[in-house]
Formats: C-alpha cells, sequence, structure tokens
C-alpha cells in the first residue's frame, strides 16, 4: 500500500466506521473483485503470492484498474504482431 501512495494521489486508510471496504482475508485463494462493490469487499490473499508485486496488482484491481489488453478501446492503441507470437501460444 505504501508503494501504490509513494507513486500516486491514491491513500490507503484504516477503516474506522466506512461501510465500503476492503477486507484482506488470508484464503486458499487469491482474489478481489475489480472496482468498488460496496460493504465488506472480500480481498483474499494465498499465501503462494504473498510478495509485494502480487499484493500491488490485486490491490489495482481492487481500486478498479484493469489489464489494457482488456479494455473495450484496445484495439484503438495495440497493434498485435501475429508474426511475432510463437506458435506453441494458443
Amino acid at each position: 500500500m505504501k508503494e501504490i501512495e509513494n507513486v500516486s494521489c491514491i491513500r490507503f486508510k484504516v477503516r474506522t466506521n466506512q461501510k465500503d471496504y476492503l477486507n484482506i482475508i488470508k484464503s486458499k485463494t487469491s482474489q478481489t473483485s475489480v472496482g468498488r462493490r460496496g460493504g465488506a469487499q472480500a480481498f483474499n490473499l494465498n499465501k503462494s503470492v504473498m510478495n509485494k508485486g502480487s499484493i500491488m496488482h490485486r490491490l489495482l484491481h481492487a481500486l478498479g484498474l484493469i489489464h489494457e489488453h482488456v479494455r473495450s478501446d484496445r484495439d484503438t492503441y495495440l497493434n498485435v504482431y501475429l508474426n511475432r507470437v510463437s506458435p506453441d501460444v494458443t
């Protein structure tokens, strides 16, 4: 969280009485919804992803950020060169 705060205008706060919040849970899976869902939003973390990069990745999803390749307008900004894609990729 500090790393995200250090490079952005995002600030995380310890929950007091907010009705919408991330509930960080040690879990068998690692997942969270993309964007605000309202109420207690489960932020599941599995011990296999307990590293800064993976946790930051999931926090950014919880904040509503998505991968560029799934944006509805991606074809306006991305060029895929199929001749550079390995034939082993399915």
